[in-house]
């Protein structure tokens, strides 16, 4: 374990084998138990050996104890060291450390809301504040509470869900998730974008759900103000006196157009892309294609007759 043979250890002084120890502590410890006759153990215990003997040091971890021996006349007159290398296995640990630590940075700078549960009651493990900001809360008024004594009446619909990815392991994406909570006496409503996935431990095994959500209410709003407007011209064309149909940028019939079909007699496969223009006197029809590309290319109102 020290890298020496018996020949460089018995009968010598732990000092003289060991003189990069002098001035550790070390055998400070040592003398406190022999004098005191009280045993002494300590889990974790770095120090640094030459194990090679030539002058380097090798910073090692070691679990010992120290425990005193009396001679027949009950006098303490030795003690018995314990020790066991347990370098590799603190590597290990701060290699997961240093690995957390990366992670909750990344967890904490991301723009996106991410919020790590865990337990069967989705305590707050780790949280950003990008997540806070989307329910009005700060990270330190979230961590190590339950999601849901927070956020009651998101319970319903999100904790089966959450519940099922801890379960399962499988991951579970949500596409403009309308949400609506009460904190602090304040209404929040929404869309989000949801990424569900499985926490893990350093074993592999399931212990939480890490959430990531992207705020997408302003987009959705948007494409419903644009769906909504769609709907009311549709039917402002269906209810205008008069005949109305509408092409493409290339002058191309797209879709139901029931006015065309109406003035024409057209069937919907005879009016698509150009074979509207089968209807226009073949005089017409290319000259009208013309005019029309004209209007798109200056943008300007497109006004024309044909037979």
């Amino acid at each position: 374990m020290v890298n020496r043979t018996s020949e460089q250890l018995v009968g010598k002084t732990s000092k003289a084998v060991f003189p990069e120890l002098v001035g550790t502590g070390t055998f400070e410890i040592f003398d406190g138990v022999y004098r005191s006759g009280e045993p002494f153990s300590l889990l974790e215990y770095p120090v640094k050996l030459d194990k090679n003997n030539d002058g380097s040091a090798e910073l090692i971890y070691f679990r010992f104890s120290a425990v005193p021996l009396r001679d027949a006349e009950g006098k303490f007159n030795s003690i018995v060291i314990v020790s066991i290398d347990i370098t590799e296995q603190v590597s290990a640990r701060k290699k997961i450390e240093e690995s957390e630590k990366r992670f909750q940075v990344l967890v904490r700078d991301a723009t996106a809301a991410i919020v790590v549960l865990t337990g069967a009651e989705m305590k707050v493990d780790i949280v950003n504040e990008a997540y806070g900001r989307l329910i009005n809360l700060k990270p330190d008024e979230l961590i190590g509470k339950p999601l849901f004594s927070v956020v009651p009446d998101a319970e319903e619909y999100y904790l089966p869900l959450l519940e099922n990815v801890r379960q399962t392991g499988a991951m579970l994406q949500l596409y403009d998730s309308p949400y609506a909570i009460t904190v602090n006496g304040k209404h929040i409503e929404g869309f989000l974008h949801i990424v569900y996935q499985p926490y893990l431990d350093t074993d592999g095994n399931i212990i939480g759900v890490m959430a990531i959500l992207q705020d997408v209410t302003e987009a959705v709003l948007a494409r419903k103000k644009i769906e909504q407007s769609e709907k009311k011209f549709a039917a402002a064309i269906l209810a205008v006196q008069g005949i109305i149909w509408t092409n493409n940028a290339n002058g191309e019939m797209v879709g139901e157009q029931p006015g065309w079909a109406k003035l024409t007699g057209q069937r919907f496969e005879e009016y698509q892309g150009y074979g509207w223009a089968n209807t226009v006197h073949p005089d017409d029809a290319q000259p009208t294609v013309d005019a029309w590309n004209n209007a798109v290319a200056s943008r300007s109102t497109f006004e024309f007759e044909h037979r």
